[in-house]
């Protein structure tokens, strides 16, 4: 398994020519990826936060319940 890192490492360091083009529409394609795995995780975190926000205000009303029944 090092044999394996180790090679990939070296051909990772090592230079030689690349001959790529790239278009605006790769530019563009990338900026909508980062877009949409940000809409993701706003939509993630809001969700966590409303499942929490929800157990904390159900055991603060069966709180409020028992002070009633108290009574």
């Amino acid at each position: 398994m090092r044999i394996l890192y180790f090679s990939f490492f070296l051909l990772m360091i090592s230079i030689f020519p690349v001959f790529a083009y790239l278009d605006p529409g790769t530019g563009s394609m990338v900026v909508s990826a980062i877009i949409g795995a940000v809409a993701t995780l706003v939509f993630i975190f809001k969700g966590w936060f409303f499942k929490l926000f929800g157990l904390l205000k159900k055991g603060k009303k069966a709180e409020d319940r028992e002070k009633v029944d108290k009574k």
